[in-house]
């Protein structure tokens, strides 16, 4: 299957947020509690299908990625 350059990305940011996860040990659970927001919300920013600036901030601080970075 060939992927388009948005989706390699999106695939690429979603494998870096994994990653940090497991390195925190936090789940998508978690992430919402700290969000105020549902998991699924949670799996829609990390997979880059909804976008929200303020949400994707706090997320990247919480996981200790650079909000740039992300992107």
């Amino acid at each position: 299957m060939v992927l388009t350059k948005k989706k390699e990305m999106n695939k690429e940011r979603y494998k870096s947020f994994i990653m940090a996860m497991i390195d925190k040990e936090l789940s998508q659970k978690d992430l919402a509690k700290m969000l105020g927001c549902s998991d699924v919300f949670v799996f829609y920013l990390l997979t880059g299908i909804r976008k929200s600036r303020k949400k994707e901030q706090k997320l990247c601080e919480i996981l200790g990625i650079e909000y740039k970075d992300a992107l």
